[in-house]
């Protein structure tokens, strides 16, 4: 090694000092070497040292040298020409194990990360999937130098040559978690020199993992780098290993592989579904697959073929079960009596492949299970798996209250039902269902001998989902231009296949197999990433869905013109519109549950002309000052703050945001939330007055509850608060309208219950009591800082909800407070309303059957800002429910009125606590997810029926407000009210309905100034006008 003063030049592959430079470089630096002490004098050759490493390359064939620094950058390689090449022997990052310890070995990997410490440095090495801790110390072979040079020069996804010993150590975080590497001796093969668009550690992050997570869109416009992460590079092992197999078993079963064109004159399958081109001048299209080749090869006497190669098929669909092109895996088969013989093969071909990607692929398996959290399929013996006929399943599903005719194809949903039915009953996720209805099958499908209403065909499925298609082929030629007319296929477009057929065919049959579908679902992972599923399904993306939860974090008052209105305002609306709901959502680094956000109130007030003024401000609580101030979160909440688990501990446990309910009494507009007092707003200016106690009635650390009810005919308020607890104790208030206490009675539950919403009839305050349990562990996680509060507790499945009639202070009945049992652990947020007649009373819930705490609108504790609907709740949807109690003989009824999943339930405000005939509430479009809503939805409840209107795919729709027409009492006569969410324009609208014609849309339309995230629940006030 030189001396640091040194520069170099290159000529061809040797490297000379230049002579006038070295003495005037010698010369620079002994000029300040006499004003040095011996201290300052080393410090300047040891970075004049590590100057000379960084500009010097090394020659990658001298680093066995011992004179040959042990650090530096390779100089590029270009397959140089010499007498002998490196001796070096590369060891894989695999390969080590506990065999090796005390091994030197060489190793050619990238730097997954690299942390700095002290005089030592850390480095994760990844080759492939695996991945391997390499240490870096201070020692006689490490220099300090060589430390800060690495520390400054080796950065993530550099690819390196190490050479070190193999030492015993346990390291959790990587493949190889028994050993480490000492390194020795340490050269950049090639750095990167661009900043990384995305982190390999990011984008493999599972998603139930804390962290920075890499969405796809951004994932595939860096499809190089994502390919890197561990667990994609397992997926594409397994794939290649499903393909080797496929080869492997069906070569033993004597079959021969084949290679077919792709460009062809016709549909292969007689349908529309090609990629036409021009070929040359004449019509041509993308094979749909190889299948009329692999019948011509039948026809040749080949009598077993397979082919594994590309699919093109134009279909426009935007599900996994269609792509536009996938690699197929094809077999055909000569066959002696029954079609069957090819179901034979195949079940042993599948059980083949799944066994043999279990032995050579396990630890792939293993990698992919800690990133997907995947469970491992079910299956029997070859010959063991259950093989049913159509009208089989048809009658299972039938048994199970699914609705289909005797020769309807399956869809979707019932192969996935059937899949759940057969391993439920058989233990298995692999199957086959044969014996299709002939209409559903390609024209070359041999109908089935007794009874042509059917063919010899066959679909194998594996968790639910078809993986095999295939049949016994028509081999009579005659049969066979019956079907293509009958199907208006030309005959000229295959009249070559149409001929093989005429000189004497063997009976054959065969199958397709999706080569992407079989990894997918043996694995159990979705081929695309969740986003895409989710709009796969449900037509809009998590991008979208997230825009409901975008922070927003200023106020705007704004006179709105003719710009933000789509039709016209009905001028009998006059008074004010108010909505509550998080606003400030996000604060530095912090993200808040939707619960925690900052209350946040937007206001449209209309003055009869047609005109409508828009102001937003935030609830000016204690909470809310003080987060402000700080800039940065101060409360855990519901979720968790960033910055792990000291800071949780650390941070205030409860905040009050006043962000649920808003209603206008008392000459005040109170913003409301579960954890303390409401909040007093000037109505007209939305300006911040402080909490409200109703005139020193309720104590300072009452909590109380976020709904309020309105009793018109007396004018009061009823509210209520509540104490959780081994005996959950609450309070029913009613006040009066200059906000004076008229009366309060308390009422105690045995056991710790969720209460959130009551109602109220002439003699009755009604609660429904959706009973919860400590989880101790979870608990006990929570209060470290480790977990959200909500994973702390859990409903209680195992204890059924109760019903409460609470006799109210002016009743003329002499009752006690009774409860009923609802005989089944009902999960109960919202109550639509209550009415009596005669000895009954009647009450419209909104009920889930199962509910799932801690993760609320799909919110991810562990991924700042990430929400996914799925996720929501957890359990089954809610649905609208009527429970009647006869009261004078102790009885109770219920009836799901409706399967939609709804919520938010609302009536004309002068018939709360009266009985009505319609009801109005929000829905989910699709059965499975019970948030987010794209429905509004109009109930009559005397008819049983409803009314829709569906806002479309990519929007959302809030709680929906009823606004009566002034001086009319009828009882469906006015407008409702709601928010629409747009996210594919980034905005809010207000809709509003004529309360008779909902089904016809909104009859106008006020586009908010700003946008904003999803408000909990709004209010009118007929004499609030600015």
């Amino acid at each position: 090694m030189s001396d640091g003063g040194e520069k170099f030049v290159q000529d061809g592959n040797q490297e000379t000092r230049t002579k006038e430079s070295s003495q005037k470089e010698t010369t620079d630096i002994e000029k300040p070497r006499q004003k040095l002490s011996k201290a300052e004098r080393i410090a300047l050759r040891n970075q004049a040292s590590l100057d000379n490493s960084l500009s010097t390359k090394i020659n990658y064939l001298c680093v066995q040298d011992e004179s040959t620094q042990n650090f530096g950058e390779y100089q590029l390689v270009q397959s140089l020409e010499t007498v002998s090449r490196s001796t070096i022997v590369f060891t894989s990052v695999s390969s080590l194990d506990k065999e090796k310890v005390g091994k030197q070995v060489w190793i050619r990997a990238r730097v997954d990360t690299i942390r700095p410490k002290g005089r030592s440095a850390f480095l994760v090495l990844r080759q492939s999937q695996y991945t391997l801790q390499a240490v870096v110390s201070e020692s006689e072979r490490v220099s300090r130098q060589m430390i800060k040079w690495m520390t400054k020069e080796v950065g993530e996804e550099c690819l390196v040559d190490i050479y070190g010993s193999v030492v015993a150590a346990e390291v959790k975080s990587c493949s190889q978690h028994d050993v480490e590497l000492h390194v020795w001796k340490l050269y950049i093969v090639n750095k990167v020199k661009a900043r990384l668009p995305i982190r390999v550690e990011d984008a493999g992050r599972p998603d139930w993992q804390e962290g920075v997570h890499v969405l796809r869109d951004t994932r595939l416009d860096n499809r190089v780098l994502d390919l890197r992460v561990p667990s994609q590079q397992a997926i594409f092992r397994i794939q290649s290993g499903v393909c080797q197999l496929f080869r492997e078993i069906l070569l033993r079963e004597s079959f021969i592989e084949i290679h077919s064109p792709k460009i062809i004159a016709g549909a292969s399958e007689g349908g529309a579904e090609v990629f036409k081109l021009n070929y040359f001048g004449q019509n041509a299209c993308l094979a749909q697959s190889p299948q009329l080749y692999k019948q011509m090869a039948i026809c040749g006497d080949l009598e077993r073929v397979f082919e594994i190669g590309p699919v093109f098929r134009a279909e426009n669909s935007y599900t996994h079960r269609h792509l536009c092109e996938f690699i197929g895996l094809d077999i055909e088969m000569a066959i002696r009596e029954h079609y069957f013989e090819v179901l034979d093969v195949l079940e042993r071909l599948f059980i083949g492949i799944f066994e043999g990607i279990c032995q050579r692929f396990a630890s792939e398996i293993e990698l992919i299970q800690q990133k997907f959290q995947i469970s491992p399929i079910t299956y029997l013996p070859a010959g063991q798996n259950p093989r049913l006929h159509f009208p089989e399943a048809v009658q299972l599903l039938r048994d199970n209250g699914y609705v289909l005719e005797d020769l309807e194809d399956l869809s979707t949903e019932n192969e996935k039902a059937l899949g759940k039915i057969i391993k439920e009953k058989y233990g298995t996720d692999f199957y086959t269902l044969a014996s299709f209805p002939a209409a559903v099958r390609p024209f070359y499908t041999m109908p089935k001998a007794d009874d042509s209403r059917y063919s010899n065909s066959f679909d194998m499925f594996l968790r639910g989902e078809e993986i095999v298609s295939g049949a016994q082929r028509i081999h009579d030629s005659e049969l066979l231009e019956t079907q293509v007319k009958a199907r208006n296929i030309p005959l000229s477009s295959i009249e070559d296949y149409i001929n093989a057929f005429k000189y004497g065919t063997p009976p054959h049959g065969g199958a397709g197999i999706g080569l992407e579908r079989v990894v997918m679902l043996y694995l159990g992972i979705p081929l695309m990433d969740s986003s895409e599923l989710l709009q796969d399904k449900y037509g809009f993306s998590l991008e979208d869905y997230s825009f409901l939860f975008s922070s927003q974090p200023k106020a705007v008052t704004q006179e709105l013109t003719a710009d933000n209105i789509e039709g016209t305002i009905p001028k009998d609306i006059i008074g004010s519109y108010f909505l509550n709901g998080p606003g400030l959502l996000q604060i530095d680094g912090d993200w808040f549950h939707p619960f925690d956000g900052h209350g946040f109130i937007r206001s449209l007030t209309f003055r009869g002309d047609g005109s409508c003024l828009y102001r937003s401000k935030f609830v000016e609580t204690e909470a809310y000052l003080e987060e402000t101030k700080t800039g940065h979160g101060v409360y855990r909440g519901f979720g968790k703050l960033s910055g792990g688990w000291w800071r949780n501990v650390r941070a205030k446990i409860f905040k009050v945001p006043a962000n649920t309910c808003v209603i206008e009494w008392a000459d005040n507009l109170l913003c409301l939330h579960e954890g303390g007092l409401p909040y007093a707003l000037d109505p007209k200016t939305l300006e911040t007055k402080g909490q409200y106690s109703f005139q020193n009635s309720l104590a300072a650390n009452v909590s109380f509850l976020a709904h309020t009810r309105l009793d018109k005919d007396n004018n009061r308020l009823l509210g209520c608060s509540v104490v959780p607890g081994r005996h959950t104790r609450l309070t029913v208030y009613e006040f009066r309208s200059d906000g004076s206490l008229y009366s309060q009675i308390e009422h105690s539950i045995a056991g710790l219950c969720y209460l959130h919403d009551f109602c109220f009839t002439k003699n009755f305050y009604i609660f429904t009591s959706s009973y919860l349990q400590w989880k101790p562990l979870s608990l006990i996680k929570a209060l470290a800082g480790f977990e959200s509060l909500p994973k702390a507790v859990t409903s209680h499945t195992f204890k059924d909800a109760d019903l409460f009639l609470i006799p109210r202070p002016d009743s003329k009945l002499d009752l006690e407070p009774v409860s009923y049992s609802l005989n089944e652990p009902l999960f109960t947020i919202h109550l639509g309303n209550a009415s009596e007649e005669d000895d009954k009373v009647a009450i419209y819930t909104c009920s889930f059957k199962d509910f799932v705490i801690g993760n609320e609108f799909g919110y991810y504790p562990c991924r700042p800002g990430y929400f996914d609907p799925r996720a929501n709740g957890g359990g089954a949807p809610q649905y609208l429910l009527r429970i009647e109690i006869d009261w004078k003989r102790n009885h109770l009824n219920k009836k799901w009125i409706d399967h939609t999943a709804c919520d938010f339930p609302e009536v004309h405000p002068h018939r709360e606590g009266k009985k009505c005939r319609y009801l109005y509430a929000c829905a989910s479009a699709f059965d499975d997810l019970p948030f987010p809503f794209q429905l509004v939805v109009k109930y009559d409840l005397f008819q049983e029926t409803k009314e829709i209107w569906h806002c479309g795919k990519t929007d959302f729709v809030g709680e929906v407000i009823f606004i009566p027409k002034m001086d009319v009492e009828e009882e469906d006569v006015g407008y409702l009210m709601a928010a629409i969410y747009r996210p594919k324009g980034r905005c809010v609208e207000f809709a509003i309905f004529d309360s008779q014609q909902v089904a016809k849309g909104p009859i106008c339309r006020i586009r908010s100034p700003q946008p904003f995230p999803y408000g909990f629940h709004g209010s009118f006030a007929e004499d609030v006008v600015a």
